[in-house]
Parts: C-alpha cells; structure tokens; sequence
C-alpha cells in the first residue's frame, strides 16, 4: 500500500492510547500500514487540530511542556510524515519561549515560508509577541 493520510481522530487514539477500542486499532492499524518508505502524512490542519485537542481538553488537562514533549516525540516517529515539518518545528521552539497560541505562532511561520513580509492582524498579543505580526490598524492612518 502507499502512503495514507491520517486524520485528527486517528493521531489523538494513537498518540494519547486515550480510548481503548479506538487507541488499539488506530495503533495496530498506523504501526502495520505506515512505515520509513511509505510514512502516514499528517497535514498542518491535522497538526493544528491535534493541538487545540491537546490544549483545550478538559479531560487532558496538558500543560505547554509536555504538550511540547508530546508533540516533539510524535515528531520523531520515522513512519510519520508532516507537511511544513520545518514550521513544526519552529513553532514549538517559540512556544517554548513566548507564551502565545499555537495557532499564531503557525500562522505566522507559514506565512514567513511563503514569502510574506509580515501578517497583518487585529490581535494585539500576535504582534506585541512575534515579530511575524503587524497590527493592521498602523496601514489605516
């Protein structure tokens, strides 16, 4: 088989082993299909997605460093692939350091590897925190 694509649900059983029925196949299932030569993929909205269920569940309760280690350890799997994995990556660094959503800190990275000069934003805590962000209001007077 050639590489598949896996969604939200399938990462978070696999990752946390948080529902028994579902965990167990999602395991057996990546463990057996994926692999170095034909990885399972993992697109940035499946990224995004994992986190805010890592960050915002009540049932988790994560704080940011083991979130962090969480993900950098997902990130290590070699029959895992990541589309924009260098964003990923720098990413969690800055999250590291500033304490700001994950989903700025992505936006932000995703627009700078695309060419964009900055992000222009309302939100006053992206860009008083990263230098990615312009507050948009500055281009209106």
């Amino acid at each position: 088989m050639s590489k598949v694509g896996l969604d939200t649900n399938v990462v978070v059983r696999y990752l946390l082993g948080d529902d028994k029925k579902q965990s167990a196949v999602a395991t057996r299932v990546v463990d057996q299909l994926c692999s170095e030569n034909n990885p399972g993929y993992i697109t940035l909205a499946v990224f995004f997605e994992v986190c805010s269920v890592l960050l915002e569940s009540k049932k988790i309760q994560i704080d940011r460093i083991r979130f962090i280690t969480a993900i950098e350890k997902l990130l290590g799997y070699n029959h895992l692939e990541f589309e924009n994995i260098n964003v990923i990556r720098q990413a969690l660094h800055e999250m590291g350091i500033v304490n700001i959503d994950i989903s700025d800190i992505l936006i932000g990275f995703s627009n700078m590897e695309k060419g964009c000069a900055t992000t222009l934003t309302f939100d006053r805590k992206a860009f008083k925190r990263l230098e990615e962000f312009t507050d948009i209001t500055a281009y209106a007077r």
